[in-house]
């Protein structure tokens, strides 16, 4: 995304009410074009590679959806990690708002099929 590939406030049908985002979000895609961590054209081609199955996909199952660039991976491995951390610490709390009887009529649901 290039700061000239959007305009911000020259559209016939601007929301007034958006005036300020549109203006924060402009002066965010200048300050930040350029400085991003990630090359789109190895990202293209590792896209590339994954449709076709070749290249880095070779012998890999295709992900659902596959975060580029190293700064989202540590943001991501921190974000779970935390959930991960909460599921550990509150599982019984979690699994405790289930009705009684949950199982036995998921185990009926399960002969049903």
């Amino acid at each position: 995304m290039k700061p000239k590939n959007i305009k911000f406030g020259s559209c016939s049908s601007a929301i007034d009410d958006y005036a300020n985002l549109n203006t924060m979000v402009a002066k965010f895609v200048e300050q930040t074009y350029g400085s991003q961590p990630g090359n789109p054209r190895k990202a293209a081609e590792i896209i590339i590679d994954i449709v076709k199955q070749e290249g880095v996909a070779k012998g890999r199952a295709a992900p659902e959806r596959l975060p580029l660039e190293s700064d989202v991976l540590s943001k991501i491995r921190n974000k779970y990690s935390t959930y991960l951390h909460i599921c550990d610490e509150w599982a019984s709390v979690i699994t405790s708002t289930d009705f009684d009887d949950a199982q036995e009529t998921q185990m009926q649901a399960r002969v049903l099929d």
